[in-house]
């Protein structure tokens, strides 16, 4: 028996018991639930998509080197000179001052230095522009780079 052959039997047998026969189809405001829950599935499907791409955008901005900001210190810098050595975790940096603040010995500083090029720097007193010769340089070959380009 197919379901509208079922469903016209049953509406004639409610007919002859005396009530009404039901709706063939839902009532029109049961449709907002069924999108509701249509809705409600397709987000949870999404929940594990969206998380992914946060935490791959979260990976990227992290991982980019010119995002990330290092401390150092001014390890060495000889008078008359624009060139000076900055120690990092990372090892030792050959810069060379391009105006702004005019660093010292031992005064901190703040900036990407895990790149060569221009950049910007900040010292506890003033910012500064400086080019990056040289980076991860071992102490004896820091020393001899700056020689070089001192004397």
């Amino acid at each position: 028996m197919d379901e509208q052959t079922y469903r016209a039997e049953r509406d004639s047998l409610v007919l002859e018991i005396g009530g009404s026969p039901r709706p063939s189809r839902r009532p029109e405001n049961c449709d907002s639930v069924f999108q509701f829950n249509d809705t409600v599935g397709t987000m949870r499907k999404l929940i594990p998509i969206i998380i992914a791409g946060v935490l791959a955008l979260t990976l990227v901005a992290t991982s980019s080197g010119a995002a990330m900001a290092e401390r150092g210190v001014v390890a060495l810098k000889v008078s008359g000179c624009d060139y000076y050595l900055i120690y990092t975790n990372s090892g030792y940096v050959l810069v060379e001052g391009y105006g702004g603040h005019d660093p010292w010995k031992g005064e901190a500083v703040a900036g990407a230095f895990n790149s060569y090029g221009m950049k910007t720097v900040f010292f506890g007193s003033g910012a500064g522009r400086i080019y990056i010769e040289e980076y991860w340089l071992s102490a004896d070959a820091a020393v001899e780079q700056l020689s070089d380009k001192c004397s």
